[in-house]
């Protein structure tokens, strides 16, 4: 089991920005990040535009663009073009970047209640029952917290409808997290 503590070194959590990349990097551990490589800008997209700034979704340009247009956060990574789709979490739910320790949360003992010698005799008959040791609970720091999620795709801007699976898969989440932590109400 997990537990979460905030962190030791900070009272005021930072407020991140969590990126889902259409993409596998084969790296894990730190890394000094510059702005040269990551500097998200915001761009001027049409609604209508799927694939690319020039052609719509029924492959004709748009008739009007200055009312149908958006911000998009745009970045070219490795001369890729990348747009991004911000979900923002829904009413109710917190984002929080969470750091493993090798900490073990110290359990409170059991308090020991004076029983009596019929109680010793039947407990020696349930010789085959074994107390339960406690489970091992490691702690889990708290790093910073974030209120949305920008989902990245290649040359266009991730859609809702099904076709991105992690648009889906995070609506899809938040779903399954309502119904199994809902309370069943009798009619």
């Amino acid at each position: 089991m997990l537990a979460i503590v905030p962190s030791s070194s900070s009272s005021q959590l930072k407020l991140l920005h969590p990126n889902i990349l259409p993409c596998s990097i084969k790296h894990s551990g730190p890394m000094r990040i510059s702005k040269r490589y990551w500097t998200p800008r915001q761009q001027v997209l049409s609604k209508h535009l799927s694939k690319s700034n020039d052609e719509t979704t029924d492959g004709k340009f748009p008739t009007d663009p200055a009312t149908s247009t958006t911000k998009v956060p745009t970045v070219y990574l490795r001369g890729r073009k990348l747009l991004a789709k911000r979900l923002p979490l829904p009413a109710g739910y917190t984002g929080h970047l969470l750091q493993k320790t090798n900490t073990i949360l110290p359990v409170k003992p059991k308090m020991r209640v004076p029983r009596h010698r019929q109680d010793m005799e039947d407990d020696e008959e349930d010789e085959e029952e074994e107390e339960e040791l406690p489970a091992e609970v490691k702690v889990v720091e708290e790093k910073g917290r974030f209120e949305e999620i920008l989902v990245w795709g290649h040359e266009s801007v991730p859609s809702e409808d099904g076709e991105d699976v992690f648009v889906r898969g995070l609506g899809e989440w938040v779903g399954w997290a309502n119904r199994i932590h809902a309370f069943d109400m009798p009619t």
